[in-house]
């Protein structure tokens, strides 16, 4: 009597059986595609059983003469190991060798009492770690048709991930950076401004340029990053001196920008764009600076 797998849900048996000529049986079978028993169309019996341990020890089970029989009366069989019917799929639906009692998985071989693969994954060390690890220690989680599971993904419950690549492995893509971001503001640390009004709608304008659009995007480009707060000082000593040769200065160690009466003749607009101006100073190199704080000005306009 000789039994040809068709297909996971059917065998069909060629010859003599109970002089009832060709019979067909169908396979039982679990969440995680575990062939579980043998059923006989013909005789409406389930005719052998397959037990198994976490990583896919099988245990065969006689199975029952007739329909009538209790399904309760099932014996580990003399040949614990191997099908009375010549059945190959098992554990997973992976095809078992019966002399070698290993599973062929397209790919590889799989020895389910070590609970390893017997050779290395086809990529090494680009799979991740686990060389000949099934399914990250889970056998429980999912399967692996192709043998080719990646030794750092994450199971799939009740499947594995094909990867068939006929022309290699594709190159793994590194992790995209974290985005960055920026929150660049300008705050009155000391001294009264002239022109209150006009200055505070400089200071409004300045902030809500240099954290939107291409001003924002100008200051990422040029390394910002995080929050930054630069303080305003009005009329500042002891350096009121500056206040001779231009409206606005930056101390290049700190944080703080001097104000000078005359910035008030520049308007609420050219108070803000000398505020972006002086703030891209500290995000320019010395060498070329003012070209660099000039080129802010430009992105920051509206």
């Amino acid at each position: 009597m000789t039994i040809v797998p068709q297909s996971l849900g059917q065998l069909h048996v060629n010859g003599e059986l109970d002089d009832a000529g060709d019979s067909s049986l169908y396979y039982l079978h679990d969440a995680n595609f575990n062939v579980t028993g043998l059923v006989d169309r013909a005789e409406t019996a389930v005719v052998e059983r397959y037990m198994y341990e976490p990583y896919g020890r099988v245990t065969v089970l006689n199975g029952a003469d007739d329909a009538d029989e209790s399904v309760n009366d099932w014996s580990v069989d003399s040949d614990p190991d191997t099908s009375d019917w010549s059945n190959e799929l098992l554990y997973c639906g992976y095809r078992r060798d019966a002399e070698s009692a290993l599973y062929h998985v397209r790919n590889r071989y799989y020895h389910p009492t070590l609970g390893r693969w017997l050779s290395r994954d086809t990529i090494g060390y680009m799979g991740g770690i686990h060389l000949v690890a099934y399914l990250l220690n889970s056998p429980l989680k999912a399967t692996d048709p192709e043998g080719l599971l990646y030794g750092g993904d994450q199971p799939q419950p009740g499947r594995g991930r094909p990867r068939y690549e006929p022309n290699g492995p594709t190159p793994l893509t590194p992790p995209l950076p974290p985005p960055r971001w920026a929150n660049i503001q300008l705050q009155v640390h000391s001294g009264d401004s002239c022109c209150k009004e006009d200055s505070d709608a400089a200071i409004k304008a300045a902030n809500q340029r240099m954290n939107t659009g291409k001003c924002k995007q100008w200051f990422l480009d040029h390394d910002a990053s995080g929050s930054d707060t630069y303080h305003i000082n009005f009329h500042s000593s002891p350096f009121k001196v500056m206040c001779y040769i231009t409206p606005m200065w930056t101390w290049a160690l700190s944080h703080d920008i001097g104000v000078c009466k005359s910035a008030c003749d520049y308007g609420v607009d050219g108070m803000a764009s000398l505020f972006i101006h002086e703030v891209a100073h500290h995000y320019c190199p010395v060498l070329g600076g003012e070209e660099c704080a000039v080129s802010a000005q430009e992105a920051c306009r509206d």
